[in-house]
């Protein structure tokens, strides 16, 4: 709830103080925006509002503004294109990953560069064989650790857990999120690791473990307002 009153005060004050300018701080916002629409799950505004900021990012030099805009772009578009299943969909956002990719390793942009990794994931596995999409996932997971991009790893790992279920290869996913859980530092990835790696145990018939974990993740849970991480 402070997220969005934060934004309006934002969007509120660019409207009395900036009428109209294609400012860095425009950019900002409109980028801050759409950040904040793909995480509440509304892809098709999420599109319209990223598209607000590359103009402004161009025309005032806010070039990390332009970066955010382009991943959060890119990210609404394949999240669409996963509940529509269009592919065509999924190659414009893939494209646009591509470009913010590019942009942010010029630019040495760690976070946004972060951001790319984990969020395309999904998308460039998608309809490929279950070897592929580990070769793929395990890339992606060895580049972020190499590079030092470690905010991103518990979201890689996440997806790993997921990649497990959904081809069956219960063992990569755990030690991934067992190896993850004692490293994580943010506390919502903690609880969604937990949640995920509970699954795993009670699928391997591991109940003491899937219950430790399961009462962990309950607890640090609590008070949080993430309902995907309730959720889990």
């Amino acid at each position: 709830g402070g997220h969005w009153s934060q934004l309006q005060a934002a969007r509120v004050a660019l409207a009395d103080h900036d009428p109209g300018s294609p400012s860095p701080a425009r950019a900002r916002v409109h980028a801050a925006w759409a950040t904040a629409l793909v995480r509440a799950e509304r892809p098709r505004e999420a599109v319209a509002e990223a598209d607000r900021a590359p103009a402004a990012a161009t025309r005032s030099g806010e070039q990390e503004a332009l970066r955010h805009a382009l991943t959060d772009k890119a990210t609404a578009l394949c999240e669409r294109a996963w509940y529509e299943n269009d592919p065509e969909l999924r190659a414009t956002g893939l494209a646009l990953f591509t470009e913010a990719e590019r942009a942010s390793e010029r630019a040495g942009d760690l976070v946004t560069l972060g951001r790319v990794l984990n969020n395309s994931l999904r998308a460039r596995m998608a309809d490929r064989p279950a070897a592929e999409q580990w070769a793929i996932w395990e890339s992606t997971r060895q580049r972020a650790t190499r590079l030092g991009i470690y905010p991103s790893l518990g979201k890689i790992v996440r997806q790993g857990v997921d990649l497990a279920y959904s081809t069956g290869r219960w063992l990569p996913g755990w030690r991934a999120v067992t190896a993850r859980l004692p490293e994580e530092t943010e506390p919502v990835e903690r609880v969604v690791l937990a949640a995920k790696a509970a699954l795993l145990a009670l699928e391997a018939g591991r109940l003491d473990e899937a219950l430790r974990l399961a009462e962990r993740s309950t607890v640090e849970a609590t008070g949080m307002d993430q309902f995907w991480a309730v959720l889990y």
